[in-house]
């Protein structure tokens, strides 16, 4: 279970990013591609 718990954490910042394209929220995809870039 805490292996999925690890993996869906690591999705978070692409799920928002893709909410904001999906639904028009801009500040939701500059916050999701921040944190995508912060992490690599």
């Amino acid at each position: 279970m805490l292996s999925r718990i690890i993996f869906y954490k690591g999705t978070f910042a692409l799920q928002e990013a893709l909410f904001g394209v999906g639904n028009g929220v801009p500040e939701a995809l500059e916050s999701g591609l921040e944190t995508l870039e912060a992490l690599e």
